[in-house]
Parts: structure tokens; C-alpha cells; sequence
């Protein structure tokens, strides 16, 4: 009689251990895809804007809209940006990226491809009009680079994924220095 209890109350204590051991092993592996999807959809967004920004480029002689002026159609006049190139508004380039591309089959330019997807803080906007830093996730750097330049420029950053836009198109993993 005491060994069927004892064996009735060890299966009671190490039934439920073994359960939440599983389901804690099936949570860590529900998160870590979630996180794959988020990083993978942030990519998707980094990538679009990229091709946003080369439409743009091939219409001004492979530049992009920071390093032309604003009478020729760029954003030049309207970047603030300091000794590290971080622009330090990154809603007006952006808002004049949308303006200069109406009108043509740009199709993936909208304001919801500017915030991460893993981002909790920050929200699209509902449209470009209404576009503010609030609703930018990615650092935009204001290099000089053109669209062949060899090396390339940095050109975007997430700083939650640490992915990073190159303005060659080519998306690298790297965190950068502050």
C-alpha cells in the first residue's frame, strides 16, 4: 500500500514537471521562430526601401535625393544631419522620397515598410503627410555615395536587428559604433 502511494505521489509531482518542461521547450521554439519572421520581414522592408531609393537614383545620374538639391527635385537643403551622417530627420528625406516617386510604378513605397516589424514602439503612419520621427524605426545615414560607388555607403540601419543597408542593395548584419 505505501509503495502504490509513493509511486502515486511521485507520478503526481513529475507529471506536471515533464509537461511544463515541454511546453516551455515548445514556447522557446514558437519565440525564437516568431523572432526569425520579425528579423525576416524587417529585411523585406530594408530591401523595398532600397529599391525605392535606386528608382530614384536612376532618374538623377545615380544620385540619391540627400546629394541633390531641392531645385533639382533632391532633399539636400532639407538634411540635418551630423559628423556621424545619421540624419537627424529622417521623416522629411523619407516624405520627400514618396514625393519624388508619384506619379511613377514605385508600388512598395508606403509608410508602413519604415517601422520594423519587431518594433513595439513605434507606429506607420497613415500616410506620408502624416509621417514624423515617431513613425521611423531605421537610421538613415546621408552619405555621399552613389548608386555604383565602390566601396558602398551605409545607407540604412536597424538598430533592433542590427541589419544593415548598404546603397549597393546588399543587407549585412552589423552593429555600428555610437
Amino acid at each position: 500500500m505505501q509503495k502504490s502511494f509513493l509511486i502515486f505521489s511521485v507520478s503526481l509531482l513529475v507529471g506536471p514537471a515533464i509537461n511544463a518542461l515541454a511546453q516551455g521547450t515548445n514556447q522557446v521554439v514558437t519565440n525564437s521562430l516568431t523572432q526569425t519572421n520579425l528579423s525576416l520581414r524587417c529585411i523585406s522592408n530594408l530591401k523595398q526601401i532600397w529599391l525605392d531609393y535606386r528608382n530614384w537614383a536612376e532618374r538623377h545620374e545615380g544620385r540619391f535625393p540627400f546629394n541633390v538639391t531641392t531645385n533639382a527635385g533632391g532633399s539636400k537643403e532639407l538634411s540635418s544631419h551630423g559628423d556621424d551622417r545619421i540624419e537627424k530627420n529622417p521623416a522629411a528625406q523619407l516624405r520627400n522620397l514618396a514625393k519624388g516617386l508619384v506619379g511613377y510604378d514605385y508600388g512598395t513605397f508606403t509608410p508602413k515598410i519604415l517601422v520594423c516589424p519587431a518594433d513595439t514602439n513605434r507606429m506607420p503612419a497613415a500616410n506620408f503627410l502624416e509621417l514624423g520621427f515617431s513613425n521611423v524605426t531605421y537610421e538613415l545615414f546621408c552619405c555621399t555615395n552613389t548608386l555604383g560607388d565602390t566601396p558602398p555607403g551605409i545607407l540604412l540601419h536597424c538598430s533592433i536587428h542590427n541589419w544593415t543597408l548598404w546603397t549597393d542593395g546588399t543587407i549585412h548584419e552589423r552593429a555600428l559604433a555610437k
